[in-house]
């Protein structure tokens, strides 16, 4: 069992040798720069060959119900880059405990990182179906680390955990629909009823888990669909009536006002931060539990 734990590089460990610190700072950087670069390169210049297109140029000329508005998405993908450099400073801190806390999530981190890499190159050479699959393997992941990592600090857990996890949700959607491609009635009903999807994914950690940082992920996430989905609605008005954007706004102002609701009660009696506090009902069973070993 220890000799599985060791070769294991997802699981959680008290301490970390340095060789192994060494390879999560190198690595964590290396996909981090990948990221960065290949995402800024194809979202304002179109790959080669020449056919390819840009991120957002792959967006317009496929555009399905759950295409993203550009700028909006833009800021929260810069957003997210702008956190994670905080992250991987912490492995090259002389705290042990932050470099330990930030290790122990290097791995789910370094493969979501080449999931998302994966995922840009098949997606600007609209290998759509193909695309796919990255999506749907970081899904996984990301699942897998918040679950494993629950009581994460905040400096890892928004921009490592929540905000990625939230983004490949909604990427599940967008992906997905254009790799399908079909506008009749049918898929416009599935759109209708799989879009409600993120308010229910969002209430899900932001009541049962206090993770405001996914409610305010996936909020801004829903306003970039409504506001795509509102500026495409004459050219889908076409196959029918265009309800989308109306959901997806429904669905941003529920899941934001239900976030600040919960959040912002808290926040202001200086009882907990507004992210990331997964541990706090285990610690209320904690101080109502009978103290019979002290008996």
């Amino acid at each position: 069992m220890e000799r599985t734990m060791t070769m294991n590089p997802f699981a959680k460990r008290d301490g970390h040798d340095k060789l192994s610190i060494i390879i999560y700072r190198v690595l964590t950087l290396a996909t981090w720069l990948a990221v960065a670069a290949i995402g800024i390169v194809f979202s304002i210049r179109k790959a080669t060959p020449s056919d390819a297109k840009t991120i957002w140029d792959q967006n317009d000329a496929f555009p399905t119900h759950f295409s993203l508005h550009r700028w909006t998405a833009t800021v929260y993908g810069a957003l997210l880059l702008l956190l994670q450099p905080a992250f991987i400073y912490f492995l090259y801190t002389n705290n042990e405990d932050l470099v330990n806390a930030a290790a122990n999530v290097g791995s789910h981190f370094i493969v979501s990182n080449v999931m998302f890499v994966a995922w840009i190159l098949f997606w600007v050479y609209e290998w759509f179906w193909i695309a796919e699959i990255p999506i749907i393997l970081n899904f996984f992941n990301l699942t897998s680390l918040y679950f494993r990592h629950r009581r994460a600090p905040p400096f890892v857990h928004v921009p490592v955990v929540s905000g990625p996890l939230a983004l490949n949700f909604v990427m599940l959607f967008w992906t997905g629909a254009a790799a399908i491609n079909v506008h009749n009635v049918v898929a416009r009903v599935f759109a209708n009823s799989f879009v409600w999807a993120i308010l229910f994914y969002g209430l899900f950690f932001t009541v049962a888990f206090k993770d405001y940082a996914m409610g305010y992920a996936l909020s801004l996430l829903s306003l970039s669909l409504a506001i795509q989905q509102h500026a495409t609605r004459d050219v889908a008005e076409t196959h029918g009536p265009h309800l989308q954007w109306v959901f997806a706004f429904i669905i941003t102002a529920l899941l934001f006002t239900i976030t600040v609701t919960f959040s912002a009660p808290p926040v202001l009696l200086g009882k907990e931060l507004v992210f990331a506090q997964l541990d706090d009902a285990e610690d209320e069973d904690l101080e109502h539990r009978p103290l019979l070993d002290h008996e």
